[in-house]
């Protein structure tokens, strides 16, 4: 990876505020390192923490300043004030600083975050101080499994990536990826791909929190040996505007454009040459209080998405040019929560639904459609901290059982009018230190779908 007593009974309440609090229904308890991590702060904030004050006593407190400690780069720190989403010079509760540091803690670039409580210019006002460990802004991945569709093939593919702040409040990323589809491990290579990958990121573009993405890919994709390739360039962006702590709307863009070659001198439809284009706008919400981007012990994520995606392609074969075109608006649902059993090892379960409808058109004949999809997955995930939370091992095991249902609409649309059943299993093992994030992942999928449509071809 996107995941809960003053100066005499005051200053306890301050300490379990700056340490292990129990903020929220949605927080979980402590780990053992964490509490250990408590105890040791707990004698600092006795030494900082005001006099005692009836604000205190109510679980409130006045906050006059924000401060952000653990990292040197002012854009950094301007990133994760900004994400806390706190103001100065307002009272704020237990839940809410809580709630902040979940939000900071789903920042990709933070391994930790900590709160602390120091004394103000008065005896009735506090600093409020997050103490961040930065993980390194360099990302290695390996992806690999068994996909058995049309027979059955595997895929590997391995990714770079590296990103670094600049100025107030940016940053900018860049990755290269290689990947490879055999009939059998590493032999009869039907498809490899080379990848690069450039992106930008506003922090603040529109308001404080708010985040502006943007990004632009360009692959190879070589079939067959070389009789075949592809090359494609892509463009994405995303402004997300918070509207609450934990809810945020977003608006999205997409754009694939993609160029056929072939070397074959006998051109069928198949393997004809082609241009495409895939365009998609969408606006969605979303709603996250997990602990961590990449493995989650607590929270949840709800999001929904409405999106009006058209794809254009023109092939020409030997005997003419052809084209299709597929014109859709699509609605999506998904949610999960997080359940943590001992202080290690979460539970997630999750559910998934969409309903897509639009037009096909090829060859001068138009079809309409509609497909309605749901999935169910539980994720179950293994999260071992280290000394001080300066790195992170994680490991997951998720299994998804997907269905989708194709339906005729006009005479002439080929696709079965009966549910399909999709299967994934996946395994997957990350590390985030200060160094580095590295992930693997293992996954093996199995669809249906294409053995519904092999047996209805062989019809007479």
């Amino acid at each position: 990876m996107i995941p809960n007593v003053r100066l005499c009974p005051a200053v306890a309440a301050l300490v379990c505020l700056a340490t292990a609090p129990r903020l929220s229904a949605d927080e979980l308890p402590a780990t053992a390192a964490e509490a250990s991590a408590a105890t040791a702060q707990s004698t600092a904030l006795l030494e900082t923490v005001g006099p005692e004050t009836t604000l205190a006593r109510a679980g409130r407190f006045f906050i006059e300043s924000v401060a952000v400690e653990g990292t040197q780069r002012e854009s950094v720190k301007r990133v994760v004030a900004s994400e806390a989403r706190l103001d100065a010079g307002r009272e704020y509760s237990e839940a809410d600083i809580a709630q902040a540091v979940r939000r900071i803690k789903r920042l990709a670039f933070v391994l930790d975050a900590r709160p602390s409580l120091r004394r103000g210019s008065a005896p009735s006002r506090y600093q409020l101080v997050f103490e961040i460990v930065e993980t390194a802004h360099l990302e290695a991945s390996a992806d690999g499994g068994r996909v058995a569709d049309l027979g059955g093939y595997w895929d590997a593919a391995l990714g770079v990536g590296l990103d670094r702040f600049f100025g107030s409040s940016s940053q900018l990323r860049g990755s290269v990826a290689w990947g490879t589809e055999t009939l059998k491990p590493f032999r009869y290579t039907i498809t490899s791909f080379t990848q690069l990958g450039l992106g930008f990121t506003q922090y603040d573009l529109v308001g404080r929190a708010s985040r502006l993405d943007l990004d632009v890919k360009a692959s190879r994709k070589v079939y067959f040996g070389g009789q075949t390739s592809d090359k494609s360039l892509s463009f994405a962006g995303l402004l997300l505007r918070p509207v609450s702590a934990s809810q945020s709307l977003y608006l999205r863009f997409a754009s694939t454009f993609t160029q056929g070659d072939s070397e074959l001198e006998q051109l069928d439809e198949r393997n004809a040459p082609f241009r495409s284009t895939a365009t998609e706008l969408g606006l969605g919400w979303a709603y996250d209080t997990t602990d961590d981007p990449f493995a989650a012990l607590a929270g949840k994520r709800l999001s929904s998405d409405v999106a009006l995606r058209s794809d254009k392609e023109r092939r020409v074969s030997m005997s003419s040019p052809f084209g299709d075109r597929f014109d859709s608006a699509l609605l999506s649902t998904k949610g999960s929560s997080t359940f943590r059993l001992g202080t290690r090892v979460g539970v997630e379960p999750n559910l998934s639904a969409s309903v897509a409808a639009g037009e096909f058109t090829f060859l001068a004949a138009n079809w309409t459609y509609w497909t309605p999809k749901m999935a169910a997955g539980l994720n179950l995930r293994f999260v071992e901290v280290g000394p001080r939370n300066r790195n992170r091992l994680f490991a997951q095991a998720s299994v998804t059982a997907g269905f989708t249902r194709y339906l005729q609409t006009q005479s002439g649309f080929t696709a079965p009018s009966r549910w399909t059943q999709q299967r994934t299993l996946e395994l997957s093992a990350g590390l985030r230190t200060r160094l580095a994030i590295v992930s693997l992942k293992f996954s093996w999928r199995n669809d249906t779908q294409n053995e519904i449509y092999q047996s209805q071809a062989s019809r007479p």
